[in-house]
């Protein structure tokens, strides 16, 4: 009881760290008879873009609610990113209705750019999300008042569906947005023609389609535009009965309200789409769009077409089943010599952001290049295509477009939030010389350039007349800690062995993550009375408070649990607490986190109990120490090397009047991609107990445990990896191993049902050695139940399987290795089995 108080009073001392650099603005918002207040946090430099958002959130969501009839049930946070490398947006609604706004806005090729006022159609986007994710009636409102977000099962629906209801409302409720942007209007034609691309519902979420994914959007939209057309309120209809009961059965439902099931909904839709629509080629010249006529359908005009009287250019994709952008196989950059009448393809080992003339008329290309920053979002690189030959520019990395680089002398465009700035550049500093800024910004034109002096020309997409009226702004500062009151209950059912755990877990949160609380109990069914556990009960409670400049965290911990042992009945307990303070930054392109921690603990082991022979099994440790890890991944697309992560403790261990030891452990991995579809890594671990007592009572102060990844417990928070080895196989004071792991991609299937909704995403093939060796191996049992041990063991195996890769009921990412493992070992010789992963977080 002493822990528990000691982390509530660490939860509560923390809460006097505020968070200063954002502001709060409440907007109020009415239904009928109902209120919705949505909670807008921002920088503070930010005001003309919270002053923006506030209008929109005034002039637009009254039209999806009155649509829907609906408005929901909790209050929404939108929270506006401080720095962001290209404009997009995301909406959650588990466990609060939140929507995340990054402030720089879309590049004029964006799907997004094709609107005088790209904002609004950002929020009305992500905001239809939210309402048709959260959307709760009938039966499950019930509920909903006891389990909270628990509740929210519609975001339990496709890709195409969830995606395409926030593409059509887009376009319905603000007459622009992608339904009405003429390059979407053009590609669907050649997507819809082809024989390649999915017509069917079950693999609309497939990624690979053309871009990113991005058909689902588009096909959702134009679908359900369709189906609304021909029946006004379909949607409406199939959103209102998705939200009362059980979820799934789309079918079902959308034969409800249409009367068509989706086969006879899509045909009747590609047809009229077709009859109505033709393909384009956006070049001037007949003769250039007839010489690239097969390669036409696989142009991603997104990304820009530069033509003038010497060059074409466009992006193209050469492989149809390429997963999204970036990458040799994936796309090229194609130039046109209309002079010669050749054509040049260029490959970028970086992802294609837009292609376009800079103010010197030379062909510019614009690259993604991750950050390792990652505040600073996406760094910008450039190359130019200057008298038939490439040239690649660096510029700092606030530089977003570049329209201009002179030698040393680089000038670009800039957006803050409020308005577009033509920024100089000189010796390659971030110092920096704002020539000239601009409200409303879609082009630049510049015809004479100075230092201090710009000549230039803005053009700007037109856009609807809107009421001059300034927001006033009544902002508090943001206090993360307010918001921490739970927003879902789930219940467990958890059987292990003869165990069972029946119990609740809940979290608690705020909108920009600075508070994190996870609380869980559980009663445990099943143990023995001559175990001697008064109080059958496990619990955990963390607490982590992330700083406002991202870059230190603190954490605090408690946890009791109960497991019984693999070899024997007796059950196991552990009790501790502990308290970190972490801190992260970049060395170079290394990510680098550095943490001190203190811990206290309280364990009793039922294998020492058997090894020791009567001697006590309870032990009680204090440790404190620190922990570092660093961690590096390529930028490049197709190199062979792809990143490298290096982790290592050191902590000093104290258990009651016993000498005090050393707790060292590392772990290291490097990944490699040999091709496209074969990839390999390298894992090592090691961990030593330095300085143990060794009068005969070395068991007394500690063991590492080692065995499979397929065990509950791996030692000391570095994982020993084995598919042959289970849990208490292997033990001792010092412990090493390595694994070697090929996997090869062999099927992209992505194919569900509709009952189950199950998306198979891939099933691959790996193989693979492992190496573990310790102080002692398990062997044998003696009759009197000590157990027999190698002196100097150490196991080679080797494995070989099939890794499922699945999302389940649409969202939750699954993985399944099916594996078999073989060794010389006389007790380890072989081992089949199946283990389940899941990074599913709340």
């Amino acid at each position: 009881m002493k822990n528990i108080a000691l982390f509530f009073t660490f939860l509560f001392l923390s809460g006097v760290v505020h968070s200063e650099d954002y502001l709060t603005e409440k907007i109020s918002v009415r239904f009928k008879d109902k209120k919705l207040t949505i909670h807008l946090h921002f920088p503070v430099d930010k005001k003309v873009f919270a002053e923006n958002s506030i209008r929109i959130i005034k002039s637009d969501f009254h039209k999806i609610h009155n649509y829907f009839d609906y408005m929901p049930r909790s209050s929404v946070h939108i929270v506006v990113s401080e720095s962001a490398g290209e404009a997009n947006g995301s909406a959650s609604v588990f466990p609060r209705n939140t929507i995340y706004l990054n402030d720089f806005p879309p590049h004029e090729y964006s799907s997004l750019s094709h609107t005088g006022d790209w904002l609004r159609i950002l929020l009305v986007h992500e905001y239809t999300h939210i309402l048709t994710l959260e959307m709760t009636n009938g039966l499950r409102q019930f509920f909903r008042f006891f389990l909270g977000s628990t509740m929210k099962w519609s975001q339990f629906m496709p890709r195409w569906l969830s995606e395409g209801v926030a593409t059509w409302a887009e376009s319905e409720f603000t007459k622009e947005g992608r339904i009405h942007h003429p390059l979407i209007r053009s590609k669907m034609v050649s997507l819809l023609k082809s024989a390649n691309t999915c017509q069917g519902k079950l693999c609309l979420d497939k990624p690979r389609h053309y871009p990113f994914g991005g058909y689902a959007y588009w096909i959702g939209g134009y679908l359900l535009s369709h189906i609304e057309k021909r029946k006004q309120g379909s949607i409406k209809c199939l959103f209102g009965k998705y939200s009362k009961t059980l979820p799934f059965l789309i079918d079902h439902r959308l034969k409800k309200c249409t009367g068509k099931s989706f086969e006879e909904n899509f045909k009747e839709f590609r047809k009229k789409y077709l009859s109505k629509n033709t393909s384009r080629c956006y070049f001037t010249e007949k003769k250039i769009c007839g010489k690239f006529s097969r390669k036409l359908r696989n142009i991603n005009w997104f990304k820009g077409h530069a033509e003038n009287n010497d060059i074409a250019a466009f992006v193209y994709n050469p492989n149809k089943n390429a997963e999204g952008y970036g990458g040799k196989d994936a796309e090229r950059l194609i130039v046109y010599d209309k002079k010669l009448k050749k054509y040049k393809q260029k490959f970028f080992d970086r992802v294609i952001d837009k292609i376009d003339f800079n103010l010197d008329g030379d062909l510019t290309v614009s690259l993604y290049e991750a950050s390792s920053d990652d505040s600073q979002g996406m760094k910008r690189i450039f190359s130019v295509y200057k008298n038939r030959k490439f040239y690649s520019f660096n510029p700092p990395k606030l530089c977003h477009e570049l329209l201009n680089k002179n030698n040393t002398r680089y000038i670009c465009k800039n957006y803050d939030g409020s308005e577009y700035k033509v920024v100089l550049y000189e010796n390659k500093q971030a110092k920096e010389t704002v020539l000239k800024t601009f409200s409303k910004l879609d082009r630049i034109k510049i015809t004479n350039i100075k230092k201090g002096e710009v000549d230039s020309k803005s053009i700007s997409l037109p856009r609807e007349e809107k009421e001059n009226k300034k927001t006033v702004l009544n902002s508090s500062k943001y206090r993360g800690i307010k918001y921490l009151l739970p927003k879902y209950v789930v219940p467990n059912l958890l059987i292990f062995n003869d165990l069972t755990f029946i119990g609740l877990n809940t979290g608690m949160n705020d909108p920009l993550g600075r508070h994190n609380v996870l609380l869980g109990m559980n009663y445990v069914l099943g143990v023995p009375s001559n175990q001697n556990i008064k109080t059958p009960i496990t619990s955990f409670a963390s607490y982590t408070h992330q700083f406002f400049n991202e870059k230190w965290f603190l954490n605090a911990n408690y946890s009791k649990s109960l497991s019984q042992s693999g070899l024997n009945n007796i059950v196991n307990t552990a009790e501790s607490f502990g308290a970190s303070l972490g801190h992260r930054w970049s060395l170079g392109k290394i990510n680098v986190t550095n943490t001190i921690f203190a811990r206290k603990s309280s364990q009793r082991d039922s294998l020492l109990e058997s090894i020791t022979q009567g001697l006590s099994y309870k032990r009680k440790i204090q440790s404190y120490g620190t922990r570092l890890s660093l961690r590096h991944n390529t930028n490049s697309l197709n190199s062979l090397y792809r990143g490298f992560s290096l982790s290592g403790s050191f902590s000093s261990q104290k258990n009651e009047s016993f000498k005090s030891y050393n707790l060292i452990s590392t772990s290291a991995k490097l990944n490699l991609r040999w091709s496209k579809s074969l990839s390999q890594f390298f894992q090592g671990t090691y961990s030593l107990l330095d300085g143990l007592d060794q009068s005969g009572k070395k068991y007394r102060d500690g063991v590492l445990y080692g065995g499979g990844r397929n065990s509950l417990l791996t030692g000391s928070g570095f994982e020993h990896p084995s598919y042959l080895i289970g849990y208490g196989g292997v033990f001792g004071s010092k412990l090493a191993s390595a694994r070697s792991e090929l996997e090869l991609k062999v099927f992209r299937v992505f194919d569900g049902w509709d009952f189950i909704p199950t998306y198979f995403k891939y099933v691959n093939l790996f193989a693979g050695a492992d190496y573990i060796t310790s102080k002692n191996l398990i062997i044998g049992i003696r009759p009197n139940g000590s157990y027999v041990t190698e002196p100097k063991p150490s196991i080679v195996s080797g494995f070989g399987g099939v890794r499922i890769k699945l999302d389940f009921f649409y969202l939750l990412p699954l993985e399944i290795d099916l594996f078999a493992a073989y060794s010389s070992h006389r007790v380890y010789s072989s081992n089949t089995g199946y283990l389940i992963k899941t990074n599913l977080s709340f």
